[in-house]
């Protein structure tokens, strides 16, 4: 049976810190999952996008904008979304920030969250994958992508088009070599990562320290060859082992991907459970499987070896530099490139802020680190 083709618009708004606006959805589709306001084109009124946006921001927001005041920052189509419909969807960013909360309607309740906080939030699988990843990285600019949304729950995507914020500059030869001569001006600082230490309630197994109690970067890896192959990085602006009591629980209850940690110490991934979005049938999938699941990720916790770095709590230098590592990584040679997770929410460093040099320093090997790194 063919499914129906919907067209609709998403509105990502900010206020004046650069916190997103989200709706957690009191209804369907995405019932109790957090994502940007919007809705469907009048298509029986030849209704334009733009005008869609101007008119849901009104509706939804209690707002008046002009149809200018939106700029296009992608255009996302889904094939067979949760079996449901297939989807065609314009994501406006509101160019002008916003004052204040708007008030809870018949949809749900709005919030503003900063861009770290969108790990620990229900997002849509189809968000949390790729749409919010490509939103930041090409923020400003535009990119338009394709998902083919399977029924078992996974979901095959294509970049389809995608231009950065100032992808119309070119630079000459003379401005390249000015930008060498005053590399040396650029603010740096030093990233002195310490570890290993052990996942918080495996010091006993592991005869690991426990991870230090200050906020800063760190590093989740395992012990590969003569060192340590990085899995992810993180940031927190609270105890580092605050926010991994958190992700305690996003393991144990599936809401991450668990990982053979015997390959990994091989240099091979090898998913055992695929997390980041529920659909009722991997709910099923992940009762029936549960205790299997459960051991491996007891095993990946306690496999795991931490590193953590206290540059402070300034938001955007955590971000940066956390963005630079997962990216950095995603350029390198097998098996450096295959371990990490693909998708994670990163903030880059914008066109408007200046590069910062950080200087990676380890008594252990961390493989394919940087000693110096642009972020």
């Amino acid at each position: 049976m063919a499914l129906p083709y919907k067209v609709a618009t998403l509105l990502y708004c900010f206020n004046e810190r650069d916190e997103i606006l989200l709706l957690e959805r009191a209804q369907q589709p995405n019932l109790g999952f957090w994502s940007p306001c919007g809705g469907k084109l009048k298509t029986d009124l030849g209704e334009s996008p733009y005008v869609c946006a101007a008119r849901e921001a009104r509706e939804e927001l209690g707002l008046q904008f002009a149809p200018s005041d939106f700029h296009l920052a992608g255009l996302v189509s889904e094939h067979g979304y949760q079996g449901n419909a297939h989807w065609l969807m314009f994501l406006f960013e509101l160019k002008p920030k916003l004052k204040q909360l708007p008030p809870p309607m018949s949809e749900g309740r709005f919030q503003f969250f900063p861009r770290a906080a969108l790990d620990g939030l229900r997002l849509p699988q189809t968000d949390r994958e790729r749409i919010w990843p490509w939103f930041w990285q090409y923020r400003g600019g535009y990119f338009a992508a394709h998902c083919h949304c399977h029924p078992d729950g996974r979901n095959d995507w294509a970049l389809e088009e995608c231009r950065m914020e100032n992808d119309e500059f070119r630079p000459t030869t003379n401005f390249a070599q000015a930008q060498i001569s005053t590399m040396k001006h650029r603010p740096v600082i030093d990233v002195e990562w310490t570890g290993p230490f052990a996942w918080p309630k495996f010091e006993g197994k592991t005869k690991l320290p426990s991870i230090p109690k200050h906020p800063g970067v760190y590093l989740q890896t395992v012990e590969y060859l003569n060192g340590y192959l990085i899995y992810a990085a993180g940031i927190t602006r609270r105890p580092v082992p605050t926010r991994f009591h958190e992700h305690t629980l996003k393991y144990l209850s599936g809401d991450y991907n668990i990982l053979d940690v015997a390959a990994m110490k091989r240099g091979k991934r090898k998913e055992i459970w695929h997390g980041w979005g529920w659909s009722p049938a991997k709910r099923k999938e992940f009762e029936k499987r549960k205790q299997v699941i459960l051991d491996a990720a007891n095993r990946q916790l306690e496999g795991f070896r931490i590193f953590v770095a206290d540059i402070g709590n300034q938001p955007r230098i955590l971000e940066r530099l956390e963005a630079s590592i997962m990216d950095w990584l995603d350029e390198q040679p097998s098996p450096f490139c295959d371990i990490p997770d693909e998708g994670m929410m990163l903030s880059r460093r914008r066109k408007t802020e200046s590069v910062i040099v950080a200087n990676n320093k380890c008594a252990a090997t961390l493989h394919r680190l940087p000693d110096r790194l642009e972020i």
